[in-house]
């Protein structure tokens, strides 16, 4: 009866089309290209996608929420404002290795 109860183990590939419908394109785009410029911040990113910094803002906020980056250190950037780093977290990377392993 109890092995009614017990739950299949899962393979990487599996987990991440579980996951794969909560992370919208231009979310793995924004998440691609911290992982490449880490520690890096919104301006860096924007640039390496050759987009406005207003699309990839709010890509940033959706990507700490979820959990995928985290604020690295922040500094004081040109104008004395704070400017915050992002890098990937150890969720995002499980992410990224199975986008990886599902478009090879």
């Amino acid at each position: 009866m109890l092995s009614l109860f017990k739950k299949k183990p899962s393979t990487s590939v599996q987990a991440f089309k579980k996951v794969k419908s909560t992370v919208r394109p231009s979310q793995e785009r924004v998440l691609k290209a911290i992982n490449q410029l880490q520690p890096c911040h919104y301006r860096q990113v924007s640039a390496r996608l050759n987009t406005i910094e207003g699309c990839v803002t709010p890509r940033i906020a959706e990507l700490k929420r979820k959990g995928y980056i985290t604020v690295s250190h922040v500094s004081k950037g040109q104008t004395s404002a704070r400017v915050n780093y992002y890098r990937v977290t150890g969720r995002g990377l499980k992410y990224l290795l199975a986008a990886a392993k599902e478009e090879s």
